[in-house]
């Protein structure tokens, strides 16, 4: 019994085979080239963040009633922690929100998304501490706020507020 065995011609890349490839070598770069567009656009945006953070705050001075109306916010939440309609995280999470939010109103510099590592960059040293005191009641165990007194961090807010400048 007698076989054969006929070989085929080894398998050559056709057209189509090398567009693909060609295409996804296109494809590639164009993903390369648009990120590095959108990464050189957002460095002007993070350039000017750096130069309004490291200008002086005294450029635009809040208004006395702005002033006022802060610490009067500061005042409530007060006393709404004293009459216990609020618990001290709520508390020191609207005392937060509510420093941060005069800072951008006084400055222009937006504080309000910003981390206390990006506030220590910052040179607010009065901001910076008030938001390091709300840091462990707002985030941590209510275990670890029990030692933090709601008063006297709204009364350093309202002091900080009042010699703002």
């Amino acid at each position: 019994m007698e076989t054969t065995v006929t070989l085929q011609q080894p398998m050559e890349y056709s057209w189509w085979v090398l567009a693909i490839a060609a295409l996804f070598l296109v494809l590639a770069i164009g993903l390369l080239v648009l990120a590095l567009c959108l990464m050189k656009k957002a460095r002007p945006v993070k350039e000017k963040q750096k130069q309004r953070k490291t200008s002086d705050s005294s450029e635009k001075l809040p208004e006395k009633n702005t002033k006022t109306k802060y610490m009067a916010r500061i005042e409530e939440i007060l006393l709404d922690y004293n009459a216990g309609k609020i618990t001290k995280r709520v508390g020191y999470q609207q005392l937060s929100l509510i420093i941060r939010e005069f800072v951008h109103g006084s400055t222009g510099i937006d504080v309000e998304k910003c981390t206390l590592k990006e506030l220590r960059t910052m040179k607010m040293k009065n901001v910076e501490e008030l938001i390091e005191e709300c840091y462990v009641p707002e985030f941590a165990e209510d275990v670890r706020a029990e030692e933090k007194n709601f008063e006297v961090s709204c009364r350093k807010a309202i002091g900080v507020i009042k010699s703002w400048k």
